[in-house]
């Protein structure tokens, strides 16, 4: 169903307990991710026209609005490509501590 194609992670020792994760991920991973999260809004949302939760995908995003969809797509795939990237790289979490680049 989803697409678990490889991405790219580089990790950074900066400390004895502390790496710094730089995750490059391919378009067709990140459209994954934006599936994903039209699924899991869908699911809760009544668009005029249709049954609770049974909203076509085109519908879902006009009734989100842009700007609210590409933040939680963004939010959903920093959480998602972290996860990856930590089982990838057989990291131990001891805590999460996110920075922009």
């Amino acid at each position: 169903m989803y697409n678990y194609s490889p991405m790219n992670v580089k990790v950074e020792n900066k400390g004895k307990t502390e790496r710094l994760l730089v995750i490059s991920a391919s378009a067709e991973r990140l459209a994954d991710v934006k599936q994903r999260t039209l699924k899991r809004l869908g699911k809760d949302l009544t668009v005029k026209g249709f049954r609770k939760g049974k909203a076509p995908k085109k519908a879902l995003e006009k009734h989100i609005g842009d700007n609210t969809l590409q933040a939680e797509v963004l939010e959903d795939g920093v959480n998602f490509l972290y996860l990856l990237a930590v089982n990838q790289e057989e990291l131990r979490r001891l805590r999460v501590a996110f920075r922009s680049a």
